[in-house]
């Protein structure tokens, strides 16, 4: 099977991008999915309680928002949310490998923001990196989340630049301009992948 790590930044279109695989029945694992699925784990609650309080413990959207403001304003809280977040869901990863390996997929597309960041492009066989200009996220992030531009700002600084990750990357997915533009790229790349897949 061949896996294919799909990354970008805060609001570059990722998440449109997994959603247009997903259309055309390709399998997709989403890892921002998974981290908010693990906020509803009481054993996972728990910890972070234990961490950093039981104001940020909830598994509802203002907890969430209310750690995130606390994390990406501290690298060391970073870490150790990360501590808590991170061995589940690598778990869950190497499952979800398994259980598509074991249907036959022929290719598994990584869907995780931090793919670099967090030294996971190993675990894949090539990296699409979806791109937005900083101003396109800013805006994009505000609209959809409601979150201030200071706190979309500090969510980014806590990932690596885009125009650093596309250097890294097999394919860049230019996501700037129309949908119809992305759509086209994305159909190309998919005939271009190896023979086989």
């Amino acid at each position: 099977m061949y896996i294919i790590g799909l990354t970008g930044g805060i609001a570059s279109g990722k998440s449109s991008v997994a959603a247009w695989l997903r259309e055309r029945g390709l399998d997709v694992y989403d890892a921002d999915r998974e981290i908010h699925a693990l906020y509803a784990d009481p054993a996972v609650r728990e910890l972070i309680a234990e961490q950093f309080g039981a104001r940020y413990a909830g598994a509802d959207t203002a907890s969430r928002r209310e750690i995130g403001n606390l994390v990406f304003a501290d690298p060391n809280a970073l870490r150790r949310l990360e501590n808590i977040l991170y061995p589940a869901l690598n778990a869950n990863w190497r499952a979800a490998v398994a259980e598509t390996a074991k249907k036959g997929a022929a290719v598994l597309f990584y869907d995780v923001p931090l793919l670099y960041e967090k030294n996971l492009a190993g675990n894949v066989d090539a990296v699409w990196v979806v791109y937005a200009t900083p101003a396109q996220q800013l805006r994009r992030a505000m609209e959809r989340s409601g979150l201030t531009a200071a706190e979309v700002k500090s969510r980014m600084a806590a990932q690596m630049p885009l125009d650093d990750k596309i250097w890294r990357a097999d394919a860049v997915v230019w996501n700037d301009g129309a949908w119809e533009e992305t759509a086209a790229q994305l159909a190309k790349l998919l005939t271009s992948l190896p023979s086989g897949v």
